[in-house]
């Protein structure tokens, strides 16, 4: 499949590329992609042979506002520096991709576009990180041990805000809960089976206009609420 990419360097049109778990795709084939200018959006999800060195050739398609690098398991924060060009990009994923850090979100900060970003299974994420990229409105930390109350004070400072995933976080509290009482834009938050949460986080969010829906899963110790 992989030598298959280069004969796609005919269709200058192709504006979208869907090559989810194809795992024989590596970084040298991507660069086959270099005509594709008016690409748009690029799914690689499961594309386990791409390394840092591949996303250098996604760096030069600045036309590009999606990018999938979920389960793509190499990538590591010098990666993401290559793709800090892409002046366009709206959203990405990088779901399970446990090499990256918060210091490697810093290097996003350029993508002034950047409203959606994936960090679930990212477990060197604290979300101290997510700081640098103000222009965030949905974030997905779901299932990241590493999160905690302080990081979330950190996300106080992303104003604009209106989805925040922290499902299956084990260290996330009431305490953490709180810090995102200041958040006035936001809408949906997720906090099932985030065990150390108790009914008392709701007094916490008092002062958010809406947030719908709040969804509470908790263990068979704990009564659920809504």
């Amino acid at each position: 499949m992989g030598a298959g990419l280069q004969y796609l360097s005919a269709l200058t049109g192709l504006t979208w590329i869907n090559l989810t778990y194809c795992p024989l795709i590596t970084d040298a084939h991507l660069s086959n992609l270099g005509t594709l200018t008016g690409l748009t959006s690029i799914n690689l999800t499961g594309c386990s042979l791409i390394t840092d060195l591949g996303l250098q050739y996604l760096g030069s398609h600045t036309s590009l506002r999606s990018i999938d690098l979920s389960y793509c398991f190499s990538i590591s924060d010098a990666g993401l520096s290559r793709l800090s060009t892409l002046s366009n990009l709206t959203s990405i994923d990088l779901k399970a991709c446990g090499r990256i850090s918060d210091a490697g979100l810093s290097r996003l900060s350029t993508l002034s576009n950047l409203t959606s970003i994936s960090l679930s299974e990212c477990w060197l994420i604290s979300a101290v990180g997510l700081r640098h990229l103000s222009a965030l409105t949905s974030i997905d930390l779901s299932r990241n041990w590493n999160v905690t109350d302080a990081g979330l004070a950190h996300l106080r400072e992303l104003k604009n805000l209106t989805s925040i995933d922290l499902s299956h976080n084990r260290n996330v509290t009431d305490a953490g809960v709180a810090h995102l009482n200041e958040i006035a834009s936001l809408r949906l938050l997720n906090l099932e089976y985030c065990n150390q949460i108790t009914p008392k986080a709701l007094e916490h969010l008092n002062s958010i206009d809406v947030l719908l829906p709040l969804q509470f899963r908790m263990d068979a110790n704990k009564r659920s609420a809504f």
